[in-house]
């Protein structure tokens, strides 16, 4: 399994303990670009792009983040090495009402 695969694990079973959410685990094949997971928050939209290791999304990934942000989403690439402080992030958010 590459590392980003197992990344991915990771984050989705963190993120199913957050209780209010709803994950859709996306693949490039229809539309390059869209970031890896579209999560709906306790009534926010979040997108996520993981990074098995700490690099720039190319372009067009950056045009589709910058897009979400424009539209009032939370739009976040996350790598191993800031997973936890994005996870405290999201956690904070899932107990707002």
């Amino acid at each position: 399994m590459n590392p980003e695969s197992k990344f991915k694990i990771k984050v989705m079973k963190d993120l199913k303990t957050l209780g209010k959410i709803w994950i859709l685990k996306t693949q490039e094949k229809g539309r390059r670009g869209v970031p890896d997971l579209l999560i709906c928050l306790n009534g926010q939209f979040v997108a996520i792009e993981l990074k098995a290791e700490k690099k720039e999304p190319d372009p067009l990934q950056m045009f589709e983040l910058n897009c979400i942000e424009s539209a009032s989403g939370l739009a976040l690439v996350a790598y191993p090495e800031n997973w936890k402080e994005i996870f405290k992030k999201l956690a904070m958010q899932s107990r707002s009402e």
